[in-house]
């Protein structure tokens, strides 16, 4: 899967080995939830790396977002339902080809549940006990060395680091469009090729929020929204295994 990177980095976060490679704030576009929601912000004069830095300096600001999707190529799928929390941590899902993979992050501590193929591929050293995680909420350490697979799009910081980070080749301004009321500006990131492109939506009123990322050479989308929302982010109730433990059997 082709495109702007927040699609390859959640892909290669949730799959490990088998990644589906692919892809707040006022009139300056700076964080924070204060000033004239209603003015718009045309970011006349500012390069694309200049409106992407704004965005993410507005998502890094935030209090907290609701990010979903699904996007399909061929016979691959994901899907993504995760609210993020600064501070917190994060909770959701990623379902790679119908496997569902749940997360929490608490604090410095994930939580993870996915069937034994999930396990499999996602921390190297795990495919002999994958069996006795299969089903179960896997307590992942932060000294544990698989504990930054997760992290990196359980924690909002890192995940908007990453996610709103260009593939390195051009970035171009392009026509916004309306996105559930609120106008935005286009940025197309044209990846490696033509078709291996997406373009990121981002408001253009009120905060500089990412709000929509649209792959050209797949069906589906990315969409982040309820920005601000208060949110709580809890560890999974009842007994959990430790996996540094079962990699040690």
């Amino acid at each position: 899967m082709g495109g702007v990177r927040f699609v390859r980095v959640m892909a290669v976060v949730a799959a490990g080995a088998l990644a589906l490679a692919g892809c707040g704030g006022d009139e300056d576009g700076s964080g924070g939830s204060g000033g004239d929601a209603a003015r718009v912000n045309t970011f006349e004069g500012k390069t694309p790396e200049q409106v992407l830095e704004a965005a993410k300096k507005a998502a890094q600001g935030a209090k907290s977002v609701h990010m979903t999707g699904d996007l399909s190529e061929g016979s691959s799928s994901f899907e993504i339902d995760m609210v993020l929390s600064d501070g917190q941590g994060g909770q959701g899902s990623i379902t790679i080809d119908g496997d569902e993979m749940a997360l929490r992050q608490v604090g410095k501590d994930v939580y993870v549940k996915g069937s034994k193929d999930v396990w499999a591929s996602m921390v190297p050293g795990s495919g002999e006990v994958a069996g006795k995680l299969d089903g179960k909420w896997v307590h992942v350490r932060s000294s544990d060395d698989a504990s930054s697979r997760f992290t990196e799009i359980t924690t909002m910081d890192k995940a908007f680091e990453s996610l709103l980070k260009p593939s390195g080749k051009q970035l171009e301004k392009v026509a916004g469009k309306d996105v559930d009321g609120t106008p935005t500006i286009g940025l197309l990131d044209k990846g490696d090729s033509e078709d291996d492109s997406a373009t990121l939506y981002i408001a253009t009123r009120g905060p500089a929020y990412p709000l929509l990322v649209e792959p050209k050479s797949q069906s589906g989308k990315i969409a982040f929204t309820e920005w601000d929302a208060d949110v709580k982010i809890e560890a999974p109730k009842g007994s959990t295994v430790e996996l540094s433990k079962i990699l040690k059997t």
